[in-house]
């Protein structure tokens, strides 16, 4: 929830309240992204309780990406697409959120491949690593707004969001594929 709401709360700082309403209003357009990321989420959480080997989270992971991918594709149309209507549905002023719109569904596109990773990382131990991994994307998330916010308004939170979401996910993936690849010899998935 803090690192969701530090660009805002720093934009308080940085920017006068016109650019902070273009912001929320790219944030709606993203929202559907973040939704879709919620339900594939919760839908796959009981799969993910349910694998116990590591046969079965790699089959798991697997179909998992497969159909994720598939469904980042149709995001990453949204993406494009759907931030151009933000003239039409918040008014002419809001023409300039395009490009932070578009970079908010990238990021959320970007949680959204790596939703499967994260998850089935769980049953691996991430959770032990998770508070660090957290820990570097707030600092992420404030350096970038602190430094770029002055200078690029509204777009530096945007861009702040897209290289942390990077960074969480390609954490994740890692630390997945090392413990993996560790357990390639055992059966049992560890505790």
């Amino acid at each position: 929830v803090g690192a969701a709401n530090a660009a805002v709360w720093i934009m308080g700082i940085f920017l006068i309240k016109s650019q902070i309403g273009i912001y929320a209003a790219a944030g709606y357009v993203a929202l559907p992204i973040s939704i879709l990321l919620t339900a594939i989420g919760t839908a796959f959480w009981p799969r993910v309780a349910a694998a116990t080997t590591l046969k079965e989270n790699t089959d798991l992971l697997r179909r998992a990406m497969l159909l994720t991918i598939v469904t980042v594709i149709g995001a990453l149309f949204y993406a494009v697409f759907a931030p151009l209507l933000m003239p039409f549905v918040f008014g002419a002023g809001y023409g300039s959120g395009i490009l932070i719109a578009r970079l908010l569904c990238l990021g959320w596109c970007v949680s959204l491949f790596a939703l499967p990773i994260g998850l089935v990382g769980y049953n691996f131990g991430v959770v032990r690593i998770s508070w660090l991994i957290n820990v570097v994307v707030l600092t992420i998330i404030i350096t970038v707004n602190v430094w770029l916010l002055p200078i690029i308004g509204p777009l530096a939170a945007a861009s702040a969001f897209v290289i942390s979401t990077i960074f969480g996910a390609a954490s994740n993936g890692i630390f997945l594929w090392s413990r993996m690849r560790r357990f390639t010899t055992q059966e049992a998935v560890p505790d």
